[in-house]
């Protein structure tokens, strides 16, 4: 009876029915605090290196994201094109608190430099594998597939691997 309960939570768990490398992601849709929409369509054509993240998480991979800027300052025709995308768990605002989430939004957006763009329902942690609560990093290739998937900080040797699929997407050497 125990084995029947535990597979059972392990096949309907949202990480055993995520998206795997190498699948395409499925549609999707986000809003930045100004209203503009983000979908998988959005993503086609670009290499996108996705950060979802909640409110308390945002930091933990915030050196990356430094990096990545200065990347992209560094060589633009090589890392030019490749698309941030900053999404952030927002499925605990309600009605009351929604408005004051879209004015948060828009001021990080001011800051990142990008637009910031929130998941309201939280769908997107079980159709992608995401873990809540902590920092999550996806590149999606130009065809919307998924490449990488890493939670929470990304150092060393992930940093490593980040960095050579990253390489490998924008044809870097």
């Amino acid at each position: 009876m125990v084995t029947s309960v535990a597979l059972a939570l392990i096949f309907l768990s949202p990480v055993a029915l995520a998206l795997g490398l190498g699948e395409e992601i499925p549609s999707f849709r986000v809003v930045a605090g100004d209203g503009t929409a983000l979908g998988k369509l959005d993503l086609l054509g670009n290499v996108s290196v996705i950060f979802y993240e909640d409110r308390q998480s945002v930091e933990i991979n915030s050196s990356l994201k430094y990096a990545l800027g200065n990347l992209v300052e560094s060589d633009r025709d090589r890392y030019g094109a490749v698309r941030f995308v900053q999404i952030v768990d927002a499925s605990s605002a309600n009605f009351l608190t929604r408005t004051i989430w879209k004015r948060m939004l828009l001021k990080k957006s001011r800051e990142a430099g990008i637009p910031v763009y929130a998941d309201w329902k939280g769908s997107l942690i079980g159709r992608l594998g995401l873990v809540r609560g902590t920092s999550n990093v996806l590149i999606i290739d130009r065809k919307g597939v998924l490449r990488y998937r890493e939670v929470g900080p990304i150092q060393s040797e992930k940093l490593n691997r980040f960095y050579s699929i990253l390489d490998e997407l924008t044809g870097s050497t």
